[in-house]
């Protein structure tokens, strides 16, 4: 039993190891195209919207550059992805009797993947949580519900595992399935950028965030041609608005100097005490850019590569090429300051909305609270009764929505992942039924509650 784990251990980890070796080279593709074009080709094209796969769930910010590169290269349609499972579950009825129908009763037309498509891997995190006198494992969900006395009595263990998945083009839904498709494609048909009369690209959360004090330290404006961060005096410097070509570039760096500004021991505590010109301030510079490129994107505008950032291109492809655990650490460390800045953005827009008497739709909650209530892999996705829902929503306030609606996708996750069945026998399949049934119900009324409040 011991050699047949140690073996999983290590083909899982050779799996993970794949993965960052297409991240590694996907990076240097991408930078190697951007020089090409002499710094003209940002990060990721304005086009490519942030992706998420057919639940509504968006990528973490590590997954998501390596599949918003994808979407350019291959020329998808949308940065819309799925397992394997995921398109077969559509097949399925919810309540697991047999294939989905139509209206009419008649079976509706099988969704797969087509012949001889290849998936594309990714890395899913996890918490692993069991009991330290007995090593009973629980659900990550439930241990976020106990009280911190109770959590004592409990150890949290993180841990990614690579999944495979496929772009929506890859499969038959759009043909089969036009409606579904139609459906699940619709949150990508976004608006432009907006501008100003004069043409300037603008972004109200950034801009109250800059006047309003809102960041982690205060963001100074003022006229100068130096954009940066001081640890030392734990503020970001950028210049006017006014002075840059256009709004893009200037909420760009801003968001440059604010990823730099994570790096804080007492935020994601990264070593910023590095000196000018060395590998490790060069690492810096691109964690720097990428989650100042993921944030940007997120919110429907482009980042381009800082002039003065361009100059450790070389370092950057070299690292890239010989060091394996460079890019696995600037991944990781993107991925924390990236989100860690989308959440306090998504505040912002929040109370933007709150602020103008705008009652923000299912769609604008779903995409605040895929942040806001996040806690590890509950995120908010697509629920039914849509329109339900939207005329109730007005009347709770988002915190509560965002713990309602994390239980809904824990117990949601439960069932995909096999974690309703911690306590039951699996090999039972009375109790495997019976467990099944007992989550479902839990969701139904947990939706209720959610409706009714």
């Amino acid at each position: 039993m011991a050699k047949n784990y140690k073996e999983i251990n290590e083909k899982r980890q050779e799996a993970k190891n794949n993965v960052y070796e297409l991240f590694a080279e996907t990076m240097i593709k991408h930078l190697e195209e951007m020089q090409k074009s002499n710094w003209k080709k940002p990060w990721v094209p304005a086009k490519i919207q942030y992706p998420r796969n057919i639940s509504g769930r968006e990528y973490n910010a590590r997954n998501a550059l390596l599949l918003m590169y994808l979407t350019e290269d291959k020329n998808y349609q949308y940065p819309l992805f799925a397992t394997s499972f995921q398109i077969n579950k559509e097949n399925y009825s919810t309540t697991g009797k047999g294939f989905k129908k139509d209206k009419d009763g008649n079976k509706l037309p099988i969704v797969h993947i087509l012949k001889g498509e290849k998936g594309t891997p990714v890395l899913f995190s996890d918490m692993l949580v069991f009991k330290l006198d007995d090593n009973k494992k629980i659900s990550y969900s439930s241990y976020l519900k106990m009280s911190d006395e109770e959590k004592k009595d409990y150890k949290v263990v993180p841990y990614t595992k690579p999944w495979t998945v496929f772009n929506i083009d890859q499969t038959n839904l759009k043909e089969a399935r036009p409606e579904l498709y139609q459906k699940l494609t619709m949150p990508f048909d976004r608006k432009s950028s907006e501008k100003t009369l004069e043409g300037m690209f603008e972004f109200e959360p950034i801009d109250k965030m800059i006047s309003d004090n809102l960041w982690r330290c205060p963001i100074i404006t003022s006229e100068s041609n130096q954009a940066y961060f001081s640890p030392i005096k734990d503020e970001i410097h950028v210049p006017l608005k006014a002075q840059f070509k256009d709004g893009e570039l200037f909420y760009g760096t801003t968001l440059h100097e604010m990823i730099h500004s994570t790096g804080v021991k007492s935020c994601k505590n990264r070593d910023l005490q590095n000196s000018f010109g060395s590998d490790a301030y060069a690492r810096e510079e691109l964690v720097a850019e990428l989650g100042a490129a993921m944030v940007a994107s997120y919110y429907g505008f482009a980042k381009h590569i800082r002039q003065d950032s361009a100059e450790y291109l070389k370092s950057w492809l070299d690292s890239l090429k010989k060091e394996p655990n460079f890019i696995k650490d600037v991944l990781s460390q993107m991925r924390e300051a990236s989100e860690y800045t989308k959440e306090k953005i998504n505040k912002i827009q929040l109370s933007l909305l709150k602020e103008n008497s705008v009652r923000p739709s299912v769609e604008q909650l779903r995409e605040i609270g895929s942040i806001l209530s996040k806690k590890d892999t509950l995120e908010i996705t697509d629920f039914q009764n849509h329109d339900n829902l939207d005329s109730h929503l007005s009347l709770i306030e988002f915190d509560e929505i965002g713990s309602k609606f994390a239980k809904i996708i824990g117990l949601k996750e439960s069932l995909e992942n096999g974690k309703y069945l911690d306590g039951y026998d699996k090999n039972d399949e009375k109790q495997v039924k019976t467990a099944k049934m007992s989550t479902n119900l839990e969701i139904s009324i947990a939706k209720e509650i959610l409706i009714e409040s």
